[in-house]
């Protein structure tokens, strides 16, 4: 058990660890027209981060009633898992060198997902990450998925967190309003779908990429001269560089 008050570092996987979602869309748009469908763009964007359940729905409601997206999801996931036990999932840049300065730094890493925790398991193991990791909360542990808070109160739960303390890194619109919404500071690095204008503000911070921030949190430390960095620094960082973003848009 992780001991209480300890800062944690949550870390959604599809869209911030692994570049998984642009295979799967890939595989499901054409699974999806030689049954004779179209799913357009949109239903990716809105079923990003969301539960089985959620994405059921969802691409239902964007290609009508009667897509058969039980038998493509299956034929998908069979395929993924597959590339995922070959090691053939690629990471997204900078989250191995993140993951290892975490390491470096102590700071617990704990895995957040709306996937199954056999399907996260096979993608961790697969990719060789899995020893970053104190341990995972899925899907499958909560009734409601995100947008809903209850995956990360869960997590918080399991390992003793202090959401004040602690940080969540994101990729969707859906990942970020749950982790805002059990209060933890989080970091959004958009994947599929750009932020909403709602999960914008103090408590979070819209970066590009992992690699600037990995990079920003070394260059802190040798300032600093220091061999740890808590996570409120890590945070303020990732507030810089948002700053610094839109200061550079808004001089085009």
């Amino acid at each position: 058990m992780i001991p209480i008050k300890q800062q944690i570092v949550f870390f959604d996987m599809d869209g911030l660890l692994f570049d998984t979602e642009r295979t799967a869309i890939q595989m499901i748009a054409r699974k999806s027209f030689e049954r004779g469908w179209h799913l357009p763009f949109r239903a990716f964007q809105r079923a990003s981060g969301r539960n089985y359940e959620d994405c059921l729905r969802i691409t239902r409601e964007e290609a009508g009633e009667g897509y058969p997206y039980p038998e493509i999801w299956a034929e998908t996931s069979a395929t993924m898992r597959e590339l995922s036990n070959a090691g053939k999932i690629p990471l997204k840049s900078g989250a191995l060198g993140l993951l290892n300065l975490l390491k470096e730094l102590n700071h617990p890493c704990w895995l957040v997902t709306s996937s199954s925790q056999k399907r996260a398991e096979n993608l961790l193991q697969g990719a060789q990450i899995d020893s970053y990791f104190k341990g995972m909360t899925t899907g499958e542990a909560v009734e409601k998925g995100k947008p809903a808070p209850d995956i990360y109160l869960k997590a918080l739960s399991e390992t003793e967190g202090d959401p004040s303390l602690s940080i969540a890194f994101e990729d969707s619109n859906s990942g970020g309003k749950a982790a805002l919404g059990a209060q933890l500071k989080t970091i959004i690095v958009p994947d599929l779908e750009a932020p909403q204008e709602e999960i914008q503000g103090e408590s979070s911070a819209v970066i590009g990429s992992l690699l600037i921030l990995t990079g920003m949190i070394e260059q802190k430390m040798r300032i600093l001269e220091a061999e740890r960095i808590d996570c409120d620094i890590i945070f303020e960082l990732a507030k810089a560089i948002e700053a610094q973003s839109r200061l550079k848009k808004s001089r085009f």
